[in-house]
């Protein structure tokens, strides 16, 4: 994922800121387990609010006064947490989250998040009252938030002496009765302690969890903290009385209480807690799949983008033989096997072979034999037509179907490999989703390793990516526009000599990019970002209808795919994106995926290390955050504001859908052979968080010796359980009853496109945070062709059968293309 925000971080926002039961943890294992858009946010599921936010009362904290049942005043002897019961109370005066907020439906009722006297001092009021429109529509928290206990008096805590105090326990829903291992921090600007799952752990949706504190922790200074009364009548097996009403908070904590009987915890070991119920997230990425199934398909186009100037489409079509290669170019040594993207490398190259020498030979693919240019008429379910205007809407679901809005025109590319002829008619074919701020060209390197198995590849541009970077409307269709004046495989301009377009929108600016992705230029509206977010998952699913009913013959006469060998690849943002349709789409036999990674918004971007130095300084700006951008480089999960907007915009995250697709699969059918690859210390996406992904879906870690180990350094790796790899893995996991074969390998080294790129470096000091930059770049050789075996081996073995076959990523090039 390339990143370039801060080149036109103010063209992109206004700086309007203000001055089944398992132990704990939950390893893999082989055992059984049951377990330029205008920011126009209107709509009819989530809108915003017409509210205006004022700046609140600014809480000290020093004076230590809090209140319980919203009416009286108390004023404890030892330092405490508030623990307020009025449920019309601000949120800040009990921890958060909190199903004292529950309303009799489901929904979530609090109080307007830009009066808050604590969260109205740490980001933009009236940003944060546009906000409080989408509370309450929501039916359930976050799993992907921190919890926050609000400190009411005292000195800052110690934290080393809550190390042991604190237990996180599912109560109810798909883990009831696991417990989750907790880390711990401290919110100066909240004056908070706040609790999250140790990187490597998780939570799910759809279920209540506790968060108890024990008694012994202390502050700063050596006293010991002592709950607030308002706790102590709620957590009493009887009310035994006293100023205020608790009765909503002794409903809301019943689970706990039960608990607390059944495994026999005094009330009175107990100096903070909360319960809370995570929302559901499945219904409204199923309402998103129901749409697209209601749209009528149109046969696959020729066309791949608008000339905006001319106001005519451009086709690209068939290219093979002889044309391929001035398209692709020819590789030369030593890099003539090297399948990786060149795009960015080429320079890199000659600092690693110490001759500063660019590489300028073609791209290596292979029994890659035609490819297709062209594009499919996709529905929009974020975006709406006004006139030459493309509005970013919120998802409308009626009836429980998203509605479409707009229709868009998507570019795509379609790898066919030779010696495949016999199969034209029945072609298995690869779904490839890439990463952020790339463009669906990097989709070769998957296609080059699936055509050793002959299996067809095709990628659509993700959504304000590549060709759809730039956008117009064309005949009430929302058109790509981005130009393509550079081939990314020859790494020829327009007008060089032997120059041949690679009909794929040029590489630019993440910002332009992954910036309309997450609504910059409307401040981060968190309804919009979910929107963005599952309109990847839209169009994915409508290209899987297009290979399943799509008439192709327009293109490649006689082509036609075999809907029962489908598979899926992704790097990145393209792994962490699709989770939910691998989640509930059955129709993929094998999947692949590299690097995907949990809370993408909230961690990723502000504390992945090239992120971080960019997307950090945005979101602060676009939020008017009081949190440094140091402070979110070290530690995002310290800011309160990020920590909501995670919560309103989760239900198109990925980590809300990673058990769902081996550990808790919804549907009957089978579970689908999984294969990832990491690398430890990723210095693009959180290293720590792709531990949580992984562990998460429920892949086991497996080693193969240097670099092919993950390193005891890894904050959460001690969940994951490593395995040292010594045959070809099979049938190894179950869930539900379901065998299969799944795995992951993480690389002990940085390069998060290992999947795809020519050539690698490390950027970084390791390990991180504190994120420090190397003075020079240290680039090294990729480990493209060891992954590109593996998936060949995967490939084949359910090309042949049902079962899928795991090998270690560890074959050279001459070993995987030298045959």
């Amino acid at each position: 994922m390339k990143q370039h925000w801060l080149k036109v971080l103010s063209l992109v926002i206004p700086l309007n800121a203000c001055s089944s039961d398992e132990s704990s943890p939950a390893p893999a294992t082989d055992t059984s387990t049951d377990g330029s858009v205008d920011g126009d946010s209107s709509g009819s599921d989530s809108t915003d609010s017409d509210a205006t936010g004022s700046d609140g009362d600014t809480v000290d904290g020093s004076d230590g006064d809090t209140t319980d049942g919203g009416d009286t005043t108390i004023e404890p002897t030892a330092p405490s947490f508030h623990f307020g019961t009025d449920p019309g109370q601000n949120l800040s005066e009990a921890p958060f989250p909190n199903d004292l907020y529950l309303e009799a439906d489901g929904t979530v009722g609090l109080a307007s998040l830009a009066t808050d006297p604590v969260l109205s001092t740490l980001a933009n009021p009236t940003i944060l009252a546009t906000w409080d429109a989408q509370l309450g529509v929501r039916k359930g928290f976050g799993s992907g938030m921190p919890i926050w206990f609000f400190q009411a008096t005292g000195n800052a805590p110690d934290l080393a002496t809550f190390a042991d105090k604190i237990e996180i326990v599912v109560l109810d829903g798909p883990e009831k009765g696991r417990t989750v291992k907790p880390q711990v921090f401290w919110s100066a600007p909240a004056k908070a302690l706040g609790v999250f799952p140790a990187w490597g752990d998780y939570l799910m949706a759809e279920s209540t969890v506790a968060v108890v504190v024990r008694s012994g922790g202390k502050t700063d200074g050596g006293d010991a903290f002592a709950a607030d009364p308002g706790l102590v009548r709620t957590l009493s097996e009887t009310d035994p009385g006293g100023d205020g009403d608790v009765t909503a908070a002794r409903a809301a904590f019943a689970p706990l209480r039960a608990w607390m009987t059944d495994n026999t915890v005094p009330a009175g070991d107990v100096i903070a807690a909360t319960v809370f119920t995570t929302e559901p997230v499945l219904d409204v990425a199923q309402a998103v799949l129901k749409g697209v199934d209601d749209f009528t398909l149109e046969a696959p186009s020729a066309r791949v983008r608008l000339d905006a100037t001319a106001d005519a489409w451009v086709d690209g079509g068939l290219i093979e033989g002889e044309d391929l290669a001035s398209y692709f170019g020819s590789p030369v040594a030593p890099h003539e096997l090297n399948p990786g993207m060149w795009d960015g490398n080429r320079e890199r190259a000659g600092a690693l072979a110490g001759d500063n020498k660019a590489y300028t030979g073609g791209t290596f693919t292979g029994r890659i034999d035609r490819v297709v240019n062209g594009s499919f008429v996709i529905p929009s379910f974020n975006s709406r037509v006004d006139g030459t205007t493309i509005l970013n809407e919120p998802l409308k679901i009626e009836g429980g179907k998203a509605v479409a809005t707009a229709e868009t025109v998507v570019p795509f590319t379609l790898y066919l490999c030779s010696g495949t002829e016999s199969t034209l008619g029945n072609m298995p074919v690869a779904l490839v989703q890439h990463g952020g701020g790339a463009i669906r060209a990097d989709a070769t390197p998957f296609a080059t390793a699936n055509c050793q198995t002959g299996v067809a590849t095709i990628v659509i541009d993700m959504i304000y990516h590549g060709g759809r970077r730039k956008q117009a409307v064309k005949d009430g269709q929302i058109a790509p526009t981005e130009a393509d004046i550079v081939n990314v495989y020859t790494g020829k301009t327009e007008g060089d000599p032997d120059y041949s377009p690679d009909f794929v929108g040029d590489p630019g600016s993440a910002a332009a990019s992954v910036g309309q992705l997450y609504a910059l230029s409307a401040s981060l509206q968190p309804n919009l970002i979910e929107a963005n977010t599952l309109s990847i998952v839209a169009d994915n699913y409508a290209v899987l209808r297009y290979l399943k009913e799509g008439d192709w013959t327009g293109l490649v006469p006689g082509l036609a795919f075999d809907d029962a060998r489908i598979f899926h690849e992704s790097l990145s943002f393209g792994t962490s994106y699709s989770t939910a349709l691998l989640a509930l789409a059955d129709d993929f036999k094998g999947i692949v995926g590299s690097v995907g990674s949990s809370y993408i918004l909230n961690v990723n971007m502000p504390m992945g290390p090239a992120n971080a130095f960019q997307a950090g300084s945005i979101i602060k700006y676009a939020l008017g955050l009081v949190t440094t951008e140091q402070e979110l480089q070290a530690n995002s999960l310290v800011d309160l504001p990020i920590g909501i907007l995670a919560w309103l915009a989760e239900r198109g995250d990925s980590h809300s859908f990673a058990p769902y697709i081996l550990r808790h699969r919804p549907s009957d059918g089978p579970l689908p052979a999984v294969v990832h690859s990491g690398n430890t210390w990723d210095e693009t996406l959180f290293n720590m968080a792709q531990l949580t992904f992984a562990n998460a879906i429920g892949l086991p870690t497996f080693t193969a010796g240097e670099p092919w180990t993950i390193g005891s350094d890894v904050p959460g790796a001690d969940l994951l359980a490593a395995t040292a790899w010594t045959n070809a893995i099979s049938n190894n996991v179950t869930f539900g009853g379901k065998t299969t074969t799944a795995g992951i390998f993480w690389q002990h080294h940085a390069c998060h496109a290992q999947v795809l790129t020519a050539l690698c470096a490390q950027r970084f000091e390791h390990p991180y945070p504190p994120l420090k930059l190397l003075s020079k770049e240290l680039p090294e050789a990729s480990p493209i062709c060891g992954l590109h075996s593996q998936i060949g081996t995967f490939l084949s073995s359910l090309l042949e059968g049902d079962v899928g076959l795991i090998v270690s990523p560890t074959a050279t090039c001459n070993e995987t293309y030298g045959k």
